[in-house]
């Protein structure tokens, strides 16, 4: 369990697990056409129901846009958002 530390400090959520490193937010950021004009704060993959349930929770909780990426072929920047510092859920 790694925390979502730059969308929400200190929050850890079993279940989910997260990546904040710069390529995978840059790459998540953009769709087939668009880009955001803004990075993701953090990507965030849940490995059950349980893990979506809190993840969504808790961006809810904290004020932070939550995003979902689905398959990732988005040519109609279906998940990419003009929110800074979203997080997305893939």
């Amino acid at each position: 369990t790694l925390e979502i530390t730059i969308a929400m400090p200190g929050v850890a959520i079993e279940d989910v697990d997260v990546h904040v490193d710069a390529a995978e937010r840059e790459l998540l950021s953009q769709d087939v056409y668009a880009r955001a004009p803004h990075a993701v704060a953090a990507v965030a993959r849940p490995r059950t129901v349980a893990g979506l349930r809190e993840l969504v929770a808790r961006c809810a909780a904290a004020g932070t846009p939550l995003v979902p990426r689905g398959g990732g072929m988005s040519y109609t920047r279906g998940y990419v958002s003009e929110a800074p510092a979203p997080v997305i859920a893939d």
